[in-house]
């Protein structure tokens, strides 16, 4: 909920989910409309790492900048040999939010 109330707070329309299944769901079902996901690596349900696979089988193109607390125990590179195109550290600052996203979809 922080990270949708601050990119609300940047601009950004927002569709979120609270699980891994309704995050692909929704992905699905809005295709056209979505220019980036935000990922949490530690979400209900399947991992980020499993989320992020599914959600490139939906659309191999999908930009995916991915979130956690804990980038001690991901494995970084290896998403990124996948497709993933950034990664956001929590705790978030409006800034680096904004810069990471402006990196990834211009």
């Amino acid at each position: 909920m922080v990270l949708t109330d601050m990119l609300k707070q940047l601009g950004f329309g927002v569709l979120a989910a609270s699980d891994s299944t309704e995050a692909v769901d929704l992905f699905k079902a809005n295709l056209s409309a979505i220019k980036l996901v935000i990922l949490d690596y530690k979400m209900p349900g399947q991992s980020g790492g499993e989320t992020f696979d599914r959600l490139r089988e939906a659309d191999p193109e999908v930009k995916v900048l991915l979130s956690s607390g804990h980038s001690d125990t991901i494995d970084l590179n290896e998403l990124r040999s996948r497709g993933l195109l950034g990664f956001l550290p929590k705790p978030y600052s409006l800034e680096r939010i904004r810069d990471k996203i402006a990196e990834i979809v211009g």
